[in-house]
């Protein structure tokens, strides 16, 4: 092994040895994990309370390996975790488990270890090959043996595969089920120890009241009841008694038509508009100011009136002055908060709705960025007109965060098994193809997960048969450990430019180190 400042290269069978060591570090802490008898692992924190958990990427994410060489490999696995969590939020240490047993299972096929690349009973390259082959015979397998969810039931007992708590399953399932498939769940701090759940029926975006007075109720919100809706980006002042000025002439056309309320989105709002805003609480003709979002500011003002039916007024398309009441949306109501605004019931036409939805569900198929992939997942669900928010709270900050950890997984599978279908659960899907004889290669790794499962387990069990995985989690699982073991099989070396001696570089990123 050469060492030359912060580069370190190694070749041949000790080079191998120490990555396999190091993907074993990663995959044994992982694998403990796996099934109701898994075990909990303790991350500790700097400066902050350490925090049980027994999510497989959370684990994985925290390992860190003493040797160079090591770290390298424990890296690469790591890649396995962090791939498939961010395509499906699920399945991490199922793919763990799948690629180190496929790693190991393809060495023993290979022959003696200290002669790879050099006198193995079988060519690296040729099981590579096998290996990618045998994957697309699972993933079709998987495809024939999935069903589709069709009740309430099926949905919690994917929920409560995924979470082992029936609190969390019940909370999860019931409202995932109300919201639909579009729908956007988040979750969040909740608070007084237990776990709740809202749904909002209709669009909300992440800003409040321009101005605190504007509230009119104890819970210092703004509500109005079928008030119409402006929506524009544009700086609202200069607001003039001029009879002609363009606000004024749009409020004289509501008060004719005997509406009396109407809600302006606007960047920013100057003091004379403010303050006209604050005369209308004296008079019958209500005004509420609206922050427009900073972030995605655009796409969030387009959404909100194509749900309205408002016309969005775009700087450097249309002036304000051009504006009447036909520019204008309409919602059953607006709730307005300081930071949050809730619009119900929403105007816009149906069929323009969905077809806003199918363009972004289109435009996200070719967006490569994960980041603006889920933007696009919340404008679809913003759109899709629900939206629900799953509060996580414990009486200890350890037992929340597991909570929190326990909630997300569980949130991913039950959307994931809506979207393609389910099968058996704890691993038997994969038992069931490989004792079919249809992959011989990989056949020890399609069982390594079940017979995971009942090792962690204090005694053989049977697994209860409406324990239920999503397709969709066991499709990428499988996926993703293929294409790291066909590549893995096939190294005869390794170089880390980036491990750096002083472990306190590793203790600052907050991660135990694997000695």
């Amino acid at each position: 092994m050469v060492n030359t400042n912060k580069r370190v290269i190694a070749q041949g069978p000790d080079a191998l040895t120490k990555l396999t060591k190091g993907m074993d570090t990663v995959a044994n802490m992982v694998a403990t994990t796996a099934g109701p008898f898994g075990r909990n692992i303790l991350i500790g924190i700097r400066g902050g309370s350490p925090k049980p958990t027994n999510d497989g990427f959370n684990v994985a994410k925290e390992i860190f390996c003493k040797d160079e060489v090591e770290d390298l490999g424990a890296r690469y696995i790591k890649e396995v975790a962090s791939s498939i969590a961010e395509e499906s939020g699920d399945g991490t240490t199922t793919a763990t488990i799948l690629a180190q047993k496929m790693v190991h299972s393809a060495f023993e096929q290979m022959g003696d270890r200290n002669a790879i690349g050099v006198k193995n009973t079988v060519n690296p390259m040729s099981l590579r090959r096998s290996i990618l082959k045998e994957m697309n015979v699972v993933i079709d397998e998987l495809k024939k043996m999935a069903k589709q969810v069709e009740t309430k039931e099926q949905l919690y007992n994917i929920a409560l595969t995924a979470s082992e708590d029936p609190e969390i399953a019940k909370i999860v399932s019931d409202t995932i089920w109300e919201v639909g498939l579009d729908g956007f769940v988040s979750h969040q701090q909740g608070s007084n120890g237990v776990i709740t759940s809202e749904v909002v029926r209709g669009l909300r975006i992440e800003s409040g009241f321009a101005e605190r007075f504007m509230v009119n109720t104890r819970n210092f919100e703004c509500i109005l009841d079928k008030p119409y809706v402006l929506v524009t980006d544009h700086i609202i002042g200069d607001v003039s008694p001029d009879p002609e000025h363009w606000f004024m002439r749009l409020c004289r056309e509501l008060i004719s038509m005997g509406e009396d309320k109407i809600v302006v989105i606007g960047e920013t709002f100057k003091d004379d508009m403010i303050g006209l805003a604050a005369n209308s609480l004296k008079g019958g003709f209500r005004i509420l100011c609206i922050r427009a979002p900073y972030m995605y500011q655009k796409y969030v003002l387009e959404d909100l009136a194509t749900y309205t039916g408002a016309h969005f007024i775009e700087k450097g398309k249309m002036p304000l002055q051009q504006v009447t009441v036909r520019h204008l949306g309409k919602a059953g109501k607006v709730v307005a908060k300081k930071d949050e605004t809730a619009f119900i019931d929403g105007a816009g036409d149906k069929d323009a709705i969905q077809k806003a939805i199918e363009r972004l569900k289109a435009e996200k198929e070719k967006e490569p960025l994960p980041n603006f992939k889920k933007k696009i997942d919340e404008r679809i669900a913003r759109l899709g007109g629900a939206i629900a928010v799953i509060n996580v709270d414990a009486p200890t900050g350890g037992d929340r965060n597991y909570k929190i950890d326990k909630v997300e997984d569980t949130i991913a599978a039950v959307r994931n098994a809506w979207a393609e279908g389910y099968v058996e659960g704890g691993g038997l899907a994969l038992k069931k193809i490989a004792d079919s004889g249809v992959c011989p290669t990989i056949a020890d790794a399609l069982r390594a997960p079940y017979n995971k499962i009942q090792s962690n387990a204090p005694e053989k069990f049977d697994i209860d048969p409406n324990t239920i995985d999503p397709v969709k989690v066991t499709r990428l699982a499988v996926e993703k450990a293929c294409s790291f073991a066909a590549t893995f099989i096939t190294l005869d070396g390794g170089i880390n430019n980036e491990f750096d001696k002083d472990l306190d570089v590793l203790l600052k990123k907050n991660a135990p180190v694997q000695e």
